[in-house]
């Protein structure tokens, strides 16, 4: 943020002064008492709270402790400059992965809770993305952010700016509070798949009409040829598209042989939010998958969009996440995919399970583009704000 010409009453503070990195490691999750485990694919961009984690149950390598209260800045960019700008404050305790830095606000330096809307600044980003350092992808450390300054307004005016800032997020809240009683819905049409009538459990293999098969293509390594890809990171629960792939297409190399997308297909997440299934569309066609995410080409027997919800429900990804093996971390082979059972009825009650589904996503989607709007509204807000330029008295 520039700091030219400030208003009566600002100051020039960096993040150091206001803020510090709190580090307190955790050899190992499993014993550390916390229950929850957040990992950097547990934060979507611009989240202000943090609303997903994983069991620390499950978690086999070193972590940090984090406090509620306090920052978890993702460090590390998804690949290339692409950081998604993701700090939100979290308020319980736990453990998060290397990959976040764990940041505390100083007492009597802030209004409490400022600090979250400074770590979403523009100006705060584009610093991150120009000093940071890294081949395939690129991480970011407290020292080099440290120095940064921000220009501060008065800690009454702070207030005043929370308090307009806090009212766009309530709304934000109870949209996403929404998003779960929908959530609600589907998880009740998909349990009623396994007491369909007639429905007969099969291995997941004998559903497809190829091998089930694997992404091999590692971003950023490779000459590019033009395609884009399929990464864990790009996954939502419903149908793929191109607006949910980078901007900004990685390598893709010609040496390694691609997997090629068909529509109709279903992705399934091998890595972080491992069973995440989706399906995908026609305007996905051709395009490849990276590590960590398997291909599955439906038999003519079997509804490519069934098979997806199936998999993504919590009873299938329990059963898929059990599974996983790894020491730094877990993933799921593509032998014991092959050999998760799932309950197959008729073609055209599958249909019918999907359609059902399909109308709950469809309200899940523009619920979504609700939030999206309150979020752009939100940092659009947030920088007239912190420049001045909105009356907040």
């Amino acid at each position: 943020m520039s700091t030219a010409n400030l208003r009566d009453g600002w100051t020039v503070r960096s993040l150091e002064s206001i803020a510090e990195e709190v580090i307190r490691r955790v050899p190992d999750p499993r014993t550390s008492g916390l229950d929850r485990f957040v990992s950097s694919s547990c934060i979507d961009r611009h989240d202000v709270r943090v609303t997903r984690w994983e069991a620390t149950s499950e978690v086999v390598s070193a972590a940090k402790r984090f406090e509620s209260g306090d920052y978890l800045l993702v460090r590390r960019s998804l690949y290339a400059t692409d950081f998604r700008e993701r700090a939100p404050r979290a308020d319980f305790a736990g453990v998060c992965s290397a990959d976040i830095l764990t940041i505390r606000e100083r007492q009597g330096e802030l209004a409490p809770g400022f600090l979250q809307y400074l770590l979403y600044d523009k100006g705060f980003w584009d610093f991150i993305v120009a000093n940071s350092t890294g081949s395939i992808t690129r991480r970011i450390k407290w020292r080099q952010i440290a120095k940064y300054e921000f220009a501060l307004p008065p800690i009454d005016e702070q207030q005043r700016i929370l308090e307009v800032l806090g009212a766009v997020e309530t709304l934000g809240s109870r949209l996403r509070e929404s998003i779960g009683l929908i959530g609600d819905v589907e998880a009740a049409i998909v349990a009623e798949v396994a007491r369909t009538e007639g429905a007969s459990e099969q291995p997941l293999q004998s559903c497809c009409a190829a091998p089930i098969s694997y992404g091999i293509v590692q971003p950023g390594l490779d000459v590019p040829d033009g395609i884009p890809y399929v990464n864990v990171d790009d996954m939502t629960a419903g149908p793929l598209s191109r607006t949910t792939l980078p901007r900004t297409l990685p390598a893709i190399s010609a040496r390694h042989g691609r997997t090629l997308l068909q529509p109709g297909d279903v992705v399934v997440a091998l890595r972080g939010q491992i069973g995440l299934a989706a399906v995908v569309s026609e305007e996905l066609a051709g395009v490849n998958l990276s590590r960590g995410v398997a291909r599955l080409h439906p038999n003519p027997a079997v509804d490519g969009g069934y098979l997806a919800l199936c998999l993504s429900s919590p009873t299938f990804r329990a059963q898929i996440r059990s599974a996983a093996t790894g020491s730094t971390f877990k993933e799921l082979k593509i032998g014991a995919l092959r050999e998760l059972r799932v309950p197959v009825p008729s073609l055209d009650r599958q249909r019918e399970i999907a359609e059902s589904v399909g109308r709950v996503r469809r309200a899940q989607a523009a619920t979504a583009v609700q939030i999206a709007t309150t979020v752009e509204m939100r940092q659009a807000l947030l920088n007239r704000l912190l420049q001045g330029a909105v009356d907040v008295h």
